[in-house]
């Protein structure tokens, strides 16, 4: 596969309809025509398919940050809490929010020590719920990114075969018109080749 643009690509498969729109008699025409259209259809498809999936990925992934972040800002507030009351057995120690796992397992621990000691520190529920709420938001959204990530793999295989349709049409029917018409001949000029598919003499 050359390397090509995809939006050079759709532009090339644009300004090519104007020509196949005004010689549908040509042989050539009448096998390909059809595959303009289709390729710009399959290609603005494929982009918008791979450029969502992309923007869920990593959205996903920004809203499981900040679930972990507010885990951790709950898991320091009780611990806190607790070193105020002089509390012995609770989980002391500091967790990097960016450590998933480190700081998912504090979080559970912390979960355990409080709800079998409610009596401590004023608000144990409410450090409880909010423990409970990131810890299950942080784990949904990071689900969510994983699949919007295996999504956005499979969206790219699919822009890489539009692509590649893409050029095969540009290429057979660049073949076709230049012999046709020659290279400087105005109908043939006014699409926009890529430079790479199109290496023709100025």
């Amino acid at each position: 596969m050359a390397n090509v643009n995809m939006f050079e690509l759709e532009d090339c498969l644009n300004t090519l309809l104007p020509f196949i729109d005004k010689n549908p008699s040509k042989p050539y025409v009448k096998d390909y025509g059809r595959s303009v259209r289709a390729s710009i259809d399959l290609l603005k498809d494929a982009i918008q398919e791979t450029d969502q999936h992309y923007l869920d990925w990593r959205n996903g992934e920004f809203t499981s940050q900040t679930h972990l972040k507010k885990l951790h800002r709950a898991y320091k507030e009780a611990q806190q809490q607790l070193a105020l009351v002089g509390a012995q057995g609770y989980p002391t120690h500091p967790v990097d929010y960016l450590d998933m796992d480190a700081m998912e397992s504090a979080a559970r621990e912390m979960l355990a020590f409080l709800k079998a000691n409610k009596n401590l520190v004023d608000g144990a529920q409410s450090f409880v719920e909010a423990l409970n709420t990131h810890l299950d938001k942080s784990a949904r959204t990071l689900s969510e990114s994983v699949r919007a990530r295996e999504d956005y793999s499979r969206s790219v295989s699919r822009r890489i075969r539009a692509i590649e349709q893409a050029e095969d049409v540009i290429r057979v029917l660049r073949v076709h018109i230049r012999a046709d018409l020659g290279h400087r001949h105005p109908e043939y000029a006014a699409v926009r080749w890529p430079a790479v598919l199109a290496p023709d003499p100025r």
